[in-house]
């Protein structure tokens, strides 16, 4: 790689690039074929990168005017905290630069963006098994020693209103939030 690696925030015209990244992402993690997650997921995941009511955000690395890396992150309040945090969902690289400091320049950048918005601390997981990735995390992070837990939960418990609002109810409580339709 003779050009260096170039960080920028994502634009809409990167779609095409960012969908073949994110499809290699998610079939690492086993979400292909089968299993694949539905394109509706994808297009609004990609939507929200441009919406202004929802905090998710995304990075691209970039040598020349190929995409090589993305990054998705969001900003959320904490319950142990007044300032926000910087949640790190998503990052890859394609398999010819890993190892040639893409992932770490997008690190760098999500913590350069979250220190600027206020936000006391960027954390993310990993899964055990990918080892490339947990060596350049040891570098530039510290191990929390938490444990994920997780639960599926019924789709059948959301509704959509017929529009872009969704509702959640449990209990004696109600829960809405905006999703954007855009594509």
């Amino acid at each position: 790689m003779n050009q260096p690696v170039s960080i920028r925030r994502i634009q809409r015209a990167d779609f095409s690039q960012w969908k073949m990244l994110w499809d290699g992402y998610n079939a690492f993690y086993g979400r292909s074929g089968p299993t694949a997650s539905p394109d509706d997921i994808s297009n609004v995941t990609f939507a929200r990168f441009f919406g202004t009511y929802e905090p998710v955000y995304a990075l691209v690395a970039t040598h020349g005017e190929q995409l090589v890396g993305v990054a998705h992150f969001l900003l959320h309040r904490s319950t142990i905290d007044l300032n926000p945090v910087c949640y790190l969902q998503d990052l890859s690289t394609a398999e010819q630069v890993r190892g040639c400091g893409a992932g770490r320049a997008l690190i760098d950048e999500i913590y350069r963006a979250a220190k600027k918005c206020g936000c006391t601390k960027v954390y993310w997981q990993i899964h055990e098994t990918n080892l490339t990735a947990i060596h350049l995390y040891d570098w530039v992070a510290q191990k929390s020693g938490f444990i994920v837990y997780r639960q599926p939960l019924l789709t059948e418990a959301w509704e959509r209103n017929g529009s872009n609002i969704h509702s959640l109810r449990t209990g004696d409580s109600e829960f809405h939030w905006l999703s954007s339709s855009e594509t």
